[in-house]
C-alpha cells in the first residue's frame, strides 16, 4: 500500500511537471514593469525563443506600466491560422498616466 501511494506521488509530480513545460511550449509571459516603470521588447520572437507558430498566448505580467512597447509580433496571416491572444497574467495591467512620452506600442505580423 505504501508503495502505492509513493507512485502516485510520483506521477502526479511528472504529470505536473509535464503540464509546466506543455504550457512553457505554448504561451510565453512578459516580465512585469522593468526598473524605468516599463516594458520594452522591440523584437518579441527574438527576446523569448519560442516556436512562435506554436504559441497560444502572450501573457502581460500585472502592473502599473509607464510605457510599453511590443514588437515583432509572429505572422498569423494565413488561412486556418488560430491567433495569438494577448492577455493579463495575475491581475490588472495599466499603461500610462506616469509622464512618458509615448504610452504603447504593439506591431508586427497580424491576427492578434
Amino acid at each position: 500500500r505504501g508503495g502505492m501511494v509513493r507512485l502516485l506521488v510520483l506521477v502526479g509530480a511528472a504529470t505536473s511537471l509535464l503540464c509546466r513545460l506543455c504550457d512553457a511550449l505554448t504561451n510565453v509571459t512578459l516580465p512585469p514593469p522593468d526598473g524605468s516603470g516599463g516594458l520594452y521588447v522591440i523584437d518579441v520572437q527574438d527576446t523569448y525563443p519560442a516556436n512562435w507558430s506554436d504559441v497560444d498566448r502572450l501573457y502581460i505580467s500585472a502592473g502599473h506600466y509607464k510605457y510599453m512597447r511590443i514588437g515583432n509580433l509572429p505572422d498569423r496571416c494565413g488561412d486556418n491560422q488560430k491567433p495569438l491572444v494577448i492577455t493579463n497574467l495575475g491581475g490588472q495591467v495599466r499603461v500610462g498616466g506616469l509622464g512618458h512620452y509615448y504610452i504603447m506600442g504593439i506591431s508586427g505580423g497580424c491576427n492578434w
